[in-house]
């Protein structure tokens, strides 16, 4: 192998890292559907229908974005911290939360909300909450790029630039779904007196 051959061959080596932010938001994506459907398949003691939503007390659209945007930093910095590993995690555990209420609430004959209040905006959470995992997998796939290959060289422009953008991307995609689920999404889960 002569030496543009080898430098070749080095390229490719690293080549893989540059795809880490797409595996980390699907990862992320998809231990969040695998959390809800364990969640959903596993039992829930102790828990009723009543006490989800005793009071009927409801959130408007900029307390669910705050909450939004904190639970996506709370991913990014973690994920940062960790190549996304714990943002996978994080969301696993959100899935098997969710997972429990769906199960409760179909349970509870009250089905037909899962249209009406998650169906709205949850696919936008989770695109929002993937595209923010992909973010904080960008610095650790610039440093593993480096660490495979020191002499690839690793535009730190181009990588900032492409963690702003799935940052700001992932944060509007939040509040837009966040703008949904104030909306849109109606939730009604109180039995009627008898």
């Amino acid at each position: 192998m002569n030496g543009s051959d080898d430098a070749v061959a080095q390229h490719r080596r690293a080549d893989w890292t540059l795809h880490l932010p797409l595996l980390a938001g699907a990862c992320t994506a998809v231990a969040l559907v695998v959390g809800v459907g364990v969640g959903a398949l596993t039992s829930v003691s102790g828990l009723s229908i009543d006490d989800l939503d005793p009071s009927g007390a409801t959130a408007d659209a900029a307390a669910i974005a705050r909450n939004n945007v904190w639970v996506g930093l709370v991913l990014l910095t973690a994920g940062i911290v960790t190549c996304s590993i714990s943002s996978v995690a994080i969301m696993f555990a959100n899935g098997l939360l969710v997972g429990k209420v769906v199960r409760v609430v179909a349970l509870g004959g009250h089905a037909d909300t899962l249209m009406t209040g998650l169906a709205p905006h949850a696919g936008l959470e989770l695109l929002g909450f993937a595209i923010i995992a992909a973010a904080a997998a960008v610095p650790a796939s610039c440093a593993l790029a480096w660490a495979v290959n020191s002499s690839l060289p690793v535009s730190v422009r181009r990588s900032t630039t492409k963690f702003v953008v799935l940052l700001a991307v992932g944060l509007i995609i939040l509040t837009v779904a966040a703008l949904v689920e104030g909306s849109f999404s109606v939730v009604h889960l109180q039995t009627p007196s008898t």
